[in-house]
């Protein structure tokens, strides 16, 4: 019975540390889209400008 207890809080473990490096990745992704939008804000604004 130990090592069943053992390996289902080691399985939980798991799960939670791969729930947070999905978490971690996404608002990763999420800031790196944010300043892509921003650069093409930036990039059409002088566009529109220079017209």
């Amino acid at each position: 019975m130990f090592a069943y207890q053992m390996h289902e809080t080691r399985s939980a473990d798991l799960r939670r540390e791969a729930a947070q490096y999905r978490l971690a990745r996404e608002a990763a992704v999420a800031r790196r889209e944010e300043r892509r939008a921003a650069r093409r804000a930036r990039v059409l604004a002088r566009w529109v400008k220079a017209a």
